[in-house]
């Protein structure tokens, strides 16, 4: 397994480094950190002049700083560990998912929201994971690593999410992990029990009665509110969300509800694809 960690040297960059490094230990995985170095126009003036890139700069003593960091992941996780600097004009969350296909798993740390107008344009952790063709992993900065014990999935009743949980199998297999798919509805209506047994039955019998599987159905008008207090109320150690390409207005109404879950977690939420 490769894991891709993008380190920006803040508080959050090195928890989530730490976190993943602990992770790839318990994985048996490889880890490399990437670094992204802004360029800016003002910069091709500099190289006109016959000057050095104030990027290039950064962009070494950003190398030398994470080449240090490796060292220290072989040493105290032994874990395989090394690095990517790169200096681009394009945005961060591009460069890093330029790079994140070629790994099975993102792990970034994050500070949730500190400022009015992240809630509208999205963290760095979010706008990296709703474009992201790799699963995203998103460490809060009071988070420290321990066993996935404990996860609970937001479902949508979609009956492709069997598929979506072979890759969760890294969880399942190597923490034994407890699985349970949560879905919320908005209102209760006479049909909604039905059809959501009727979605448990047919993904009991794709997954085999896994008894480490599963399900839980909850009624509230604020499934975001729900969803946090099931995560901040019992022993959860990952909520896993899901980007799903359905009909323009689904997919902002639903896009919306991940941003507000990535926006200030209170556990590592793990973002899929669909």
């Amino acid at each position: 397994m490769k894991i891709l960690c993008p380190v920006d040297f803040s508080e959050e960059g090195i928890n989530g480094m730490e976190y993943a490094s602990r992770l790839a230990q318990n994985l048996n995985a490889t880890l490399t950190l990437v670094n992204v170095q802004k360029l800016s126009i003002g910069e091709g003036m500099t190289m006109f002049a016959g000057g050095e890139r104030e990027s290039h700069k950064l962009a070494s003593e950003a190398s030398d700083l994470l080449a240090d960091y490796c060292n220290d992941i072989r040493l105290t996780f032994n874990v395989e560990a090394d690095y990517i600097v790169m200096t681009s004009m394009n945005t961060v969350e591009n460069c890093i998912n330029d790079v994140g296909h070629e790994y099975n798993l993102i792990v970034i740390g994050t500070n949730g929201v500190q400022e009015f107008s992240s809630f509208y344009l999205g963290t760095h952790s979010f706008r990296v994971s709703k474009n992201a063709k790799t699963p995203v992993l998103i460490v809060p900065i009071d988070s420290t690593f321990k066993p996935m014990l404990e996860v609970v999935y937001a479902t949508d009743y979609d009956m492709n999410d069997n598929q979506l949980l072979q890759h969760l199998q890294f969880v399942i297999k190597n923490f034994k992990a407890r699985l349970k798919l949560i879905h919320v509805s908005g209102k209760e209506i006479a049909v909604s029990e039905e059809v959501f047994n009727s979605f448990k039955r047919e993904l009991e019998d794709k997954l085999n009665d896994n008894p480490r599987i599963s399900f839980k159905r909850l009624v509230s008008d604020h499934i975001i509110e729900k969803l946090e207090a099931i995560v901040e109320g019992k022993d959860v150690d990952m909520l896993v969300v899901c980007f799903e390409k359905h009909s323009l207005p689904y997919r902002l109404t639903h896009r919306n509800l991940i941003r507000e879950l990535t926006s200030d977690p209170k556990v590592p939420v793990l973002v899929f694809q669909k």
